[in-house]
């Protein structure tokens, strides 16, 4: 356990609540949801952002402005109230869920707690996310939807990450690439696959679109780097996460099992919905793929949100699209993992 954490708050762009990002977090995302007191908290730091980033330290702080004083634990639910002394003023009392006590391995006394500026580090980003739009000559009405959706989900920190180690890989000729099988990665590997184009897709070369998809989760995004730079991925971004659970799983190439890979056998593509839920809809794409992850979780409550505003003609219309992810479909991205295995076997 580490005495002092970075952690960092969005707030979503689908229900508007404050939730914790804790990449490794083994328990479901409403248990991130930060309420009671602590939400308001985080809408006050915030200053306008969805965004906040905390440094939370038990080590005593002096320079500290905000210090949270345990007054008892709750029996009902995993957590505890904290008194919270703000700039030396008592002000109200704020309710820590179980998330804490994953953090720190409990509920410390006295928690020291610093909010970090992040409009600098916004600026700086933001203008490095249009220099790379400019340079992959991504249109700009595009670009502009891009990093408002970066900017809405808090994850323009993510995309900085990225930005960062594409430099570097680049540079030093590092192998690397996304490693959850997602639609862009099928849209990016469609000249391979000698697939059509559909004019409502687009493709760049930046990875806003791959991680705006992961809005709704607080799992970690995993990329496959090959075996010699495993360690450098690593320490590059511990390094850039400084205080926080690195939000990048670095696997090795050796451990994907590429030769045990087999195409599975499905009525219904994945791709092949997600366009039909598109049409019926009017969604843009990032949209259209969280309301698929939704539907094959089935979590009714998510997607009920998600649909709150369309006619209950076209949310009826949704329906049998559902059941077919749930029961009948499967992703074109597993032919295509297929169709490398035989690449590389044949290499080999």
């Amino acid at each position: 356990m580490q005495n002092t954490q970075i952690i960092t708050f969005t707030q979503s762009c689908i229900d508007q609540k404050w939730y914790a990002r804790i990449p490794n977090y083994p328990g479901s995302h409403s248990d991130l949801e930060m309420v009671e007191g602590a939400e308001a908290l985080l809408t006050i730091e915030s200053e306008g952002l969805r965004v906040v980033q905390m440094k939370i330290t038990i080590e005593p702080d002096d320079q500290a402005p905000m210090v949270f004083h345990k007054i008892d634990e709750t029996k009902d639910e995993k957590g505890a109230n904290y008194q919270l002394i703000h700039n030396g003023y008592q002000t109200h009392k704020v309710w820590l869920c179980g998330v804490m006590e994953h953090v720190f391995q409990g509920f410390p006394e006295t928690l020291y707690v610093t909010t970090i500026d992040l409009y600098d580090k916004l600026k700086s980003v933001k203008d490095g996310f249009f220099d790379a739009a400019k340079h992959f000559k991504m249109n700009k009405k595009m670009a502009e939807r891009e990093w408002s959706l970066l900017e809405d989900t808090g994850l323009w920190l993510m995309w900085e990450a990225l930005a960062l180690w594409t430099n570097l890989t680049q540079r030093e000729d590092i192998g690397w690439f996304f490693g959850d099988r997602q639609v862009l990665q099928f849209l990016s590997f469609r000249s391979f696959l000698f697939l059509p184009k559909k004019d409502n897709f687009q493709e760049n070369a930046l990875p806003e679109r791959y991680i705006a998809r992961t809005r709704y989760y607080p799992t970690e995004l995993t990329i496959i780097v090959n075996d010699p730079f495993v360690e450098k991925a690593k320490s590059f971004f511990a390094e850039h996460f400084q205080g926080q659970t690195p939000w990048v799983k670095v696997v090795p190439f050796s451990l994907v099992d590429w030769k045990d890979m087999k195409p599975i056998p499905a009525e219904y593509l994945e791709e092949d919905i997600m366009m039909e839920a598109a049409q019926i809809t009017q969604w843009p794409m990032d949209e259209v793929d969280l309301w698929r992850r939704m539907a094959q979780k089935k979590e009714r409550f998510a997607l009920s949100l998600l649909k709150n505003a369309l006619d209950s003609e076209v949310a009826q219309a949704l329906m049998p699209l559902e059941a077919r992810l749930q029961e009948k479909s499967a992703s074109k991205m597993n032919q295509l993992w297929w169709d490398i295995a035989h690449f590389l076997k044949k290499e080999k």
